[in-house]
């Protein structure tokens, strides 16, 4: 018991903390599991979603929202504390291969397109 009278013990057993980060594209904090860890590798932006590479990560959601602010805002540069030009394709590519819900790419309305 603390000072309050509150047993910290038994209230971290039923709710253990989960760790806390920070999107780089929504700037929202959320649960580790829920974002996806990203690092540098010779100047690219690779997806580590095993959390294997050494270094310096940055965290984002597995989103196209999220992913492209992310590149918009040059946040990676910021967040891997580099100066020079990052390349994304490899977290882009990543990303679109695993949402489901819309495409990466841009479509036209041609009904007889081959974007489809």
């Amino acid at each position: 018991m603390n000072i309050q009278g509150v047993d910290r013990s038994a209230a971290s057993a039923r709710s253990p903390r989960l760790p806390v980060r920070t999107c780089v594209g929504c700037r929202t904090r959320d649960h580790q599991g829920d974002l996806l860890r990203v690092a540098l590798v010779t100047g690219r932006v690779v997806p580590d979603p095993e959390r294997g590479h050494s270094g310096r990560g940055a965290y984002v959601h597995p989103s196209r929202e999220c992913v492209t602010a992310a590149i918009a805002r040059k946040a990676f540069g910021r967040a891997f504390r580099t100066g020079g030009p990052l390349d994304p394709r490899d977290l882009v590519a990543f990303c679109s291969a695993n949402d489901r819900t819309e495409s990466w790419e841009r479509r036209d309305d041609n009904p007889m397109s081959s974007q489809r």
